[in-house]
């Protein structure tokens, strides 16, 4: 009522009567320009309307049409003081759910640093779970990491790359580090019809570990989709490798940690795939699928006692991502001993606190800028 107060002043001219009915009076209507929605929009449109017909300048109001312009004013209190209830209700919930969502990150902060930094994963628990650890793409980067401390933990090695040489390099490393067992399996991923001698080698092992590493970037510098040096081909192979091996290598090893009750599987996505990643859009999608399928298998087959985690990492110093260590950028050996620990944090992760933050500041940045970005036009990140 009082918010209408404001811009509405009944002026009375000197020498008037002192009775309501029988004044002249001069009415000056001053609108603000009000947002909101349509029901209240169209209840103050037929409002102004029905007292601009009641009161208008130079015209004598009857009892009558007095008696309906103080029941329009009432009305229309009564409706501005519901509106204001309305809008200070929302504002309470938002603020409501505001703390709630930063209560809920600080609870996650805390889990991670209870269950990671002061409690961990013991090695008993790896050695729990089976006598071998499968790594594919085990011979550089990160996939060699988990190799060496797999070994460490008490497990044997079974490693499954397409370079000879490294393969046996990097088995006899570790061989003359940890003493365990070691054995290598030459394929080239991008082929599909690996996965009968891949199956093969690892008949008879008793498998607590799978790691699904093995992955390929189209180029290590950016670039649109149409930009891709042989799309074709490019498409084939990248599926192929970041996708189809995933899901083969599941189905070789998990009917066994089905049938023991218990079992781990890492699937390496990335950090790319926690929101749309222009210029690498082709590598981040397959990525994404290594997420979903991770979170499927393991609500179908978590109560069976098997862990199947997707770890999300941002910058790890590697042949393929060609950066250095630092701040955010963990070195391979870094990122796996801390992602090691995390293992029991849930179905996906990214593996280390430098990336956890990460994965918030990615999201937000993203939604800036496409929120700025002209519709006709790619994200400002996606442009030259």
């Amino acid at each position: 009522m009082e918010g209408y107060q404001k811009n509405m002043r009944i002026v009375e001219p000197d020498g008037m009567d002192e009775t309501f009915s029988s004044r002249r009076v001069k009415v000056e209507v001053e609108v603000a320009v009000f947002t909101m929605d349509r029901k209240w929009g169209q209840k103050f449109s037929l409002g102004l309307n029905r007292m601009l017909s009641l009161i208008q300048p130079g015209k004598v109001l009857s009892s009558k049409q007095s008696h309906h312009r103080l029941l329009f004013l009432s009305e229309l209190g009564s409706d501005t003081a519901a509106m204001e209830k309305l809008l200070e209700d929302t504002f309470i919930l938002f603020g409501i759910f505001a703390i709630l969502i930063f209560f809920l990150k600080i609870m996650k902060c805390l889990r991670y640093l209870v269950l990671t930094k002061w409690f961990g994963v013991p090695n008993s628990f790896f050695n729990s779970l089976g006598e071998w650890a499968v790594i594919t793409g085990g011979t550089d980067g990160i996939g060699k990491a988990y190799a060496h401390e797999f070994a460490k933990r008490g497990l044997n090695i079974v490693l499954i790359s397409r370079t000879k040489e490294k393969l046996t390099e990097v088995a006899d490393e570790i061989g003359q580090v940890t003493g365990r067992k070691v054995k290598t399996i030459q394929v080239n991923f991008i082929r599909r019809d690996i996965y009968e001698h891949i199956k093969e080698n690892l008949r008879g092992l008793e498998i607590g570990v799978l790691v699904n590493n093995v992955g390929m970037l189209h180029t290590p510098n950016p670039c649109r989709f149409l930009e891709i040096n042989d799309i074709d081909k490019t498409i084939n192979d990248m599926i192929a490798v970041n996708m189809v091996s995933v899901a083969k290598m599941t189905q070789l090893v998990l009917p066994q940690m089905k049938e023991r009750q218990k079992g781990l599987i890492l699937n390496i996505s990335s950090g790319a795939a926690n929101a749309p990643c222009p210029l690498y859009c082709l590598y981040s999608s397959t990525k994404v699928f290594m997420e979903r399928f991770s979170g499927g298998c393991q609500a179908e087959y978590g109560s069976k006692g098997i862990i199947i985690q997707c770890l999300m990492p941002y910058a790890v110093a590697s042949k393929m991502s060609r950066v250095k260590p630092g701040i955010f950028a963990r070195s391979a050996e870094d990122y796996v001993r801390s992602s090691l620990d995390c293992v029991l944090l849930g179905e996906r992760c990214n593996g280390c606190l430098p990336h956890e933050i990460l994965v918030h500041q990615q999201v937000v940045t993203m939604r800036t800028l496409n929120a700025h970005s002209d519709p006709r036009r790619p994200p400002y990140s996606a442009r030259t």
